[in-house]
């Protein structure tokens, strides 16, 4: 009983909405980013904070740190797409 209302609560999943798990970002990103040119002397810090999927907490990434993974992880909306998964984490 308990699980229905919470899958009612939380509404439909991310496999009932997106029946294919089709992702249009990877290939928008893929070649696009150039993660050499963060860390720049002189140049802001790029700093991006994505969700650990299980547990709930905000991770940041920093300049180097930042893939294409990552800011697939940083936009994904779990009602309509797949988690990213960065080192073997989902985000």
């Amino acid at each position: 009983m308990v699980d229905a209302l919470l899958r009612a609560v939380r509404g439909p999943s991310c496999d009932q909405i997106n029946l294919l798990g089709l992702n249009p970002l990877p290939g928008v990103l893929d070649g696009l980013l150039d993660s050499s040119v963060f860390g720049i002397e002189g140049a802001p810090t790029l700093v991006i904070s994505a969700t650990r999927g299980w547990i709930g907490e905000a991770r940041l990434f920093r300049d180097a740190e930042v893939t294409a993974e990552v800011l697939l992880a940083s936009a994904c909306l779990p009602q309509l797409l797949p988690a990213a998964e960065i080192g073997g984490e989902a985000y």
